[in-house]
């Protein structure tokens, strides 16, 4: 396994991209903090991995707010003594489009997109 001893954390572990991305990386030997402001996506991603034989936790976090993401990586370390790899992944999908999309909408997707990934970096 390429990635035995590894700790990866990755935000936005939704059943979508990043949930598959954590799947991937656990099967390369990975160990993963599955990371999500929505609790069952984050737990739905750690339960998968561990019935497919891995070992994952899920943590919930806001990425936008810098206690909670420190918080994060504290229990990252408790859990498995650090994180190897980083995967910023957490979005906001606003199906509108920018030319329908309120300021308010477009400055909350980019505070996730950009400060989430500046937090957690």
């Amino acid at each position: 396994m390429k990635l035995s001893g590894k700790i990866a954390l990755i935000t936005g572990t939704s059943p979508n991209i990043c949930g598959g991305i954590a799947e991937g990386l656990a099967d390369e030997g990975a160990k993963i903090v599955c990371v999500d402001l929505n609790a069952d996506y984050a737990n739905q991603c750690a339960q998968t991995i561990t019935q497919r034989g891995g070992e994952a936790v899920g943590l919930v976090c806001d990425v936008t707010d810098e206690d909670q993401v420190k918080g994060t990586v504290q229990r990252a370390k408790e859990t498995f003594g650090g994180v190897d790899i980083l995967v910023n992944g957490a979005v906001i999908f606003n199906r509108k489009g920018v030319l329908n999309m309120p300021l308010a909408e477009w400055r909350s997707q980019l505070d996730v997109s950009l400060s989430g990934a500046f937090l957690f970096t």
